[in-house]
């Protein structure tokens, strides 16, 4: 039985998070008319600087959660106005490209900082006790 509850939390976890990157996605598209698609890579870079947050600097969990997330949204602002906001009334093709070089971008400054290997964030102190 706590195979099949934890297998359910799993599956609820995941699931949001799929819904999270959908709904952002959509809120992008639908507003800018631009397909973000280095969208999933902030999510990547977020979970990195978290991990950054918790592992160099000692921050606890949820200090570090609320840090990432002020700092992903200042990146999505100058993001936003450094890549898209200058190709509003540009030809369809042009936000496709800059998309995809914030993509590249993204991804290769995360190998730069981190390595190409993934990094897990430790668990909370309070869970691995009671476990």
């Amino acid at each position: 039985m706590d195979l099949f509850l934890q297998q359910m939390f799993n599956g609820v976890m995941l699931g949001s998070t799929y819904s999270l990157v959908a709904l952002g996605l959509t809120m992008v598209f639908g507003i800018l008319h631009i397909p973000n698609f280095a969208h999933g890579h902030m999510y990547m870079l977020g979970a990195y600087v978290c991990y950054f947050l918790i592992t160099l600097f000692g921050f606890p969990y949820w200090i570090a959660v609320a840090a990432t997330a002020l700092l992903l949204a200042s990146g999505g602002v100058i993001l936003e106005f450094l890549v898209y906001r200058p190709l509003r009334d540009a030809p369809v093709i042009n936000p496709f490209i800059a998309a995809l070089g914030a993509l590249i971008i993204l991804e290769n400054t995360v190998i730069v900082l981190w390595g190409p290997e993934a990094h897990r964030i430790p668990v909370l102190s309070r869970w691995r006790e009671s476990s």
